[in-house]
């Protein structure tokens, strides 16, 4: 089992302090990275789950009420949207752990990059949702 929090105090006594302290950082930052991972896997879980509820109430309610569909079908769109904003955050933060396990020697580099891999996946996101609207909109005029 996986403890976010965990101290690796102990780790290498052989090596000499500065590379201890140095390990320690870099195991530190994995371990985070991997925490993060796995909440973004939870995250990814419980969306789908709502998602395929969703699904379930659209078909039961098609036949009835169109514009508590309309609603759906929109709560449905943001939920996907929701879905693939975690997925591109879930992998930029695997591409980054790899990083982090092939860079472990600059920690500020990782800080930079993690940030940089956040906001380019929002913006993927915010441009997919504004297509997505966008023919949503040209849909709905004709």
């Amino acid at each position: 089992m996986l403890i976010c929090g965990e101290d690796l105090g102990l780790l290498a006594p052989v090596v000499p302090e500065v590379m201890r302290q140095f390990n320690i950082m870099g195991l530190r930052v994995q371990r985070y990275l991997t925490c993060l991972i796995i909440k973004l896997l939870h995250l990814l879980m419980y969306n789908i789950i709502l998602l395929l509820f969703i699904i379930i109430i659209i078909i039961i309610i098609y036949y009835y009420y169109y514009l508590l569909l309309l609603l759906l079908l929109l709560l449905l769109l943001l939920l996907l949207l929701l879905l693939l904003l975690l997925l591109l955050l879930l992998l930029l933060l695997l591409l980054l752990l790899l990083e982090c396990l092939l860079i472990q020697h600059n920690i500020t580099i990782i800080r930079v990059h993690m940030k940089k891999y956040i906001i380019i996946s929002i913006s993927i996101t915010i441009q997919i949702f504004i297509i997505i609207y966008y023919y949503l909109f040209i849909l709905y005029i004709y």
